[in-house]
Formats: C-alpha cells, sequence, structure tokens
C-alpha cells in the first residue's frame, strides 16, 4: 500500500490528528481527493450547493467514511 495511505489511515485510526493534518497528507493523493469529494457531493441529502474543497468534504463525510474510502483503496491496490 501507498505510504501516504498507510500513515493517513494511522493517523485516523489514533483520532489524534486535526482535519488540517489530514487534508495535508490526502491533498497530494488525487484519487482519494476525487472520491471524498464524490462521495461529499452523492451521499449528504439536504446538502445543496456543492462540495469542490478536499477540507470541506472530509468535514462533511467524516472520520469513519475516511477510513472506509482508504481501507477500500488499500485492498484494491
Amino acid at each position: 500500500m501507498d505510504l501516504r495511505r498507510q500513515r493517513l489511515l494511522e493517523m485516523v485510526l489514533a483520532e489524534t490528528a486535526s482535519i488540517d493534518d489530514l487534508v495535508n497528507v490526502i491533498r497530494d493523493d488525487h484519487e482519494l481527493t476525487r472520491m471524498l469529494v464524490h462521495a461529499a457531493n452523492t451521499g449528504l441529502p439536504g446538502h445543496r450547493s456543492p462540495v469542490q474543497r478536499l477540507k470541506e468534504a472530509v468535514v462533511l463525510v467524516g472520520l469513519r467514511r475516511v477510513r472506509s474510502i482508504v481501507e477500500g483503496l488499500q485492498t484494491t491496490a
């Protein structure tokens, strides 16, 4: 698995990282960024304006969903 994704998974599981810390790790992973923004735009009923910023996507989908997406990518890599 990509070391960046492994680090991100460790950060999410430890629950000690700030949203900004997570975003800084995710930012360079274009596939993960795309998936998180997509998840924020498709899975949130009542959210009217499209999410375009990574930080907003991470906040809206939550840490559990971030972890789930990263783990999914880990099994397909």
